[in-house]
Parts: structure tokens; sequence; C-alpha cells
């Protein structure tokens, strides 16, 4: 059997202003003719990618949800990548793409004997892998390193994804915060969420500004969608939580808020 030869070791670090370790992958491009990775009518590529971040052992993304490795192969991942390689004009939709990647979880070996142990045992065992090997069959109307390019850039936008999706989650949690609405008379709670639906849509503004494009593979909403999302938010349901609060004079405190009636009576005569 031919030795295979490393084609390329490719270690980025994706920095997310929030996570306490660094997100990394690290992809080493596999190539070699006439090896067990290649079929002799074929030509496939395999890279192989880890991902190192705080949950990914519990099998979740860094906002807690579920990690799902086959968001590397999104229709918005495989069609920015042939964009990127100038391939988009090949007349290869994205779907054959995606058709042609396959994802295989890897298993350390120490790994795979307790998980059989145990299981011989009786037991449960679960184990959430974070290095997978990514497989692709080049398909007929790109060259071998036109392949080899493709699948760079598909990792590549992989990780703009992913960066896109979870490096920003501290920054809305800071901007919702974590208040205890029971210490806040009901005006008060109104006009708080108002500006935390603002501080919102400025986040959203932000981010539609960088990647206008970028388009969630499970919603398929962007960040315009939810923009408007939450003026709807704002304009109607707001605006009627505020008119239900102030037509009926809701207050935990009624001294207070006619106190705070008067300060506001007081402070309209002094600028006029």
């Amino acid at each position: 059997m031919e030795e295979i030869s490393l084609k390329e070791i490719m270690q980025v670090v994706w920095r997310g202003k929030w996570l306490i370790a660094l997100i990394t992958i690290i992809a080493l491009i596999l190539t070699g003719v006439g090896t067990y990775i290649m079929l002799p009518s074929t030509q496939s590529i395999v890279a192989i990618i880890e991902l190192n971040y705080p949950g990914v052992e519990l099998g979740k993304n860094p906002d807690g949800s579920q990690f799902d490795i086959r968001q590397l192969k999104s229709p918005y991942v495989i069609e920015n990548a042939l964009k990127e390689t100038g391939l988009d004009n090949s007349g290869i939709k994205p779907d054959q793409v995606r058709r042609n990647i396959d994802i295989t979880p890897i298993i350390p070996n120490d790994i795979a004997q307790t998980a059989e142990t145990m299981i011989k045992q009786g037991n449960q065992y679960v184990y959430y892998p974070s290095e997978f090997k990514i497989s692709y069959k080049v398909n007929k109307a790109f060259s071998y390193n036109q392949g080899i390019a493709l699948v760079e850039t598909i990792i590549n936008e992989y990780q703009k994804y992913f960066y896109t999706l979870y490096s920003d989650i501290n920054t809305i949690e800071k901007t919702i915060g974590s208040l205890d609405y029971s210490a806040y008379d009901y005006p008060d709670i109104v006009e708080i969420i108002s500006t935390q639906i603002t501080g919102i849509q400025e986040f959203m503004t932000e981010k539609t500004e960088e990647d206008s494009n970028f388009r969630s593979a499970e919603t398929g909403f962007n960040f315009a969608d939810l923009n408007r999302s939450y003026d709807i938010l704002k304009t109607v349901d707001t605006s009627k939580l505020e008119s239900l609060v102030n037509t009926n004079t809701l207050t935990k405190d009624r001294l207070k808020l006619i106190k705070d009636y008067e300060y506001k009576v007081k402070r309209m005569e002094l600028d006029r």
C-alpha cells in the first residue's frame, strides 16, 4: 500500500469573546493515489477536523443547544464555499456537492474499549465525539485540486458560520440581562423591556451589516428577519402592554406611582 502523504495541515483558532477556552479547528487534508483513501475509479479527499470548546464534550453548542456536525454541509455553507472558490458557475449545484460529502465521527480506541466493556456489563455508555472525518468524493466537473480547494473552503465557511451563530451569545445575554422583574413596578418593567428590545435590534443591525447573506440553516431566518420580528414586538406588543398599564393605572405601589407622576408634572412645568 502506498504511503499517505500530508497535503496540508491547517489549524484555525476561532476567537469567541465569551468562551473560556478557544474554539479550534484542526484540519488535515490527506491525499494520495491508490491508497485506501481513494478508490481506483474515483477521486476522494479526506479532512479530519477537531472542535474544542466548553460543552462539546456534552454534545452541546456554546449556547447549550444540541450540537449537529451536519451543519458543516448545510446549503448555506456549501453555497458560500462554491462562490468563494469560483466554482458556482461550473453547473454543479450545492445539493450535488452535499450528496458527495460523508461525515464520520472518530472514536478514540480507549473510548471504544471502555464503551464495549460497559455495554457487555449491561450498562449504558454515551460518548459525544469532537473529532470527525470529512470525506468528499470529488464531483466529475471538478479537478482534483479544485476538490481540495473546495474542501478547505467548506471548512473555513463552516468556521465562519459557527462563529456567527455562537461567538456573540454573551453580547445578547448582557443586553437582556437577568433582572428580577418582581423588584420593579409595572411601568418600569414596560420601559425595561422596551430598552432591551432596542439593544437587541441594534445588535441585529450590526450582524446584518457584517454578513447580509447569512441565513440560519435550521430556521431559514437571517438577522434582518429577526430584526423585523423584534420591531413588531416593540411597536405592537410592547405598545399594547404600555397602554394596558397606563390606561388601568396598574401599579404595585400606588403611593410611589403618585409621587412619580407628581415628579414628572413638576419636571414638565420647569421645562416650559
